[in-house]
């Protein structure tokens, strides 16, 4: 096991409230922004001094407004052990690099790959990958969380964004916070849309029946938006551009089989059968023999805009999708032209 002897230093975040927090708890901002700090250890920082807004002490109940600025200083706890087993075994995975500077990394995600190490999975990571190869990872999160500003789920390929220095961790922190990074998502789904275009605002929450999914609750749930758009069509099949307004668990998997249109190979949300179901009645072989070697959902992070953390210019990284769902696109658009010429 490798230990890192570094003495902890004393970090101090500087957090700025905007209009997406204006009007809640003190405690409950600092949590919203550094997620690795439970609400009650951001009370506990507030209650014994160590969070200044505007320069002076607050309660926790503060109500913090647009403008503020809420300073937060923390003594990381000694870093914990990082398993050599899985750092060697991680050193094996090749990392896509779309963009890199001294401040960030943005990769292509494969799918099949967790993004960072949690007590329900064993297997490395693509934290563990980075960490393998020599990359330096900002703190902000936590140590299972080195480097990881947000995530995919683990059969969704495509862009992330890494930050390599505190300082870049917590402006992109803010950005997503404000919802002003722009996530565009490409995806197969089952059935043929019956509209171009589609903006779906469905609260979302844990499935009641079974707690491994997420579901619409209409009156509990997080307020959830999507939008979808149709960019090609073929026939019982079609290719959506989904751009996520919201960062919920699950969000375009659960919305696009709330709309009857599951994603092609996402065994969760029915969309895996149903897709070997549409196959197998049209008698395509080819088709079949692609949709049953799917190792998870067809389901990509096409693109992200956002403002560079440092820098301040605007970045726009696009990621190739992965080989299987070309071939499958490939075979959906021979089918749909055979279909016209016959048609």
């Amino acid at each position: 096991m490798w230990k890192n002897k570094e003495q902890p230093e004393r970090i101090i975040h500087r957090l700025y409230v905007t209009w997406v927090h204006d009007g809640g708890r003190l405690d409950a901002f600092i949590h919203a922004l550094i997620p690795s700090l439970s609400r009650s250890k951001a009370k506990a920082l507030v209650d014994c001094g160590k969070v200044l807004v505007n320069g002076e002490t607050k309660k926790a109940s503060y109500i913090v407004k647009e403008g503020d600025i809420v300073e937060v200083e923390i003594v990381p706890e000694p870093k914990g052990e990082v398993d050599e087993r899985l750092l060697a075994l991680a050193s094996q995975m090749q990392i896509d690099v779309l963009y890199e500077d001294e401040h960030i990394l943005v990769v292509n995600k494969p799918r099949g790959i967790v993004v960072h190490p949690s007590h329900t999975t064993s297997e490395p990571t693509l934290m563990h990958a980075l960490l393998a190869k020599g990359y330096r990872l900002s703190k902000v999160a936590g140590e299972k969380r080195l480097g990881i500003v947000h995530r995919l789920d683990k059969d969704t390929s495509g862009c992330l964004i890494i930050a390599k220095t505190d300082e870049a961790h917590l402006v992109l922190q803010q950005q997503f916070a404000n919802r002003s990074i722009e996530k565009r998502y490409l995806a197969v789904v089952v059935g043929n849309p019956q509209w171009q275009e589609m903006h779906l605002s469905a609260p979302l929450g844990r499935d009641r029946k079974n707690r491994q999914r997420m579901a619409v609750i209409e009156h509990s749930g997080k307020h959830a938006e999507t939008h979808f758009s149709v960019m090609e069509r073929y026939g019982e099949f079609a290719l959506v551009e989904a751009l996520m307004l919201t960062g919920r668990t699950h969000q375009i998997r659960v919305h696009a089989a709330y709309l009857n249109h599951p994603i092609v190979g996402d065994a969760k949300y029915n969309g895996r059968k149903r897709a070997l179901a549409i196959a197998t009645k049209m008698h395509n072989e080819e088709l079949l023999k692609l949709l049953k070697g799917l190792n998870g959902q067809m389901l990509h992070a096409n693109e992200v805009k956002f403002r560079h953390p440092v820098f301040d210019h605007e970045l726009r990284v696009t990621a190739r999708m992965p080989h299987d769902m070309e071939r499958l696109l490939q075979c959906l658009r021979r089918i749909s032209t055979s279909q016209q010429l016959t048609g």
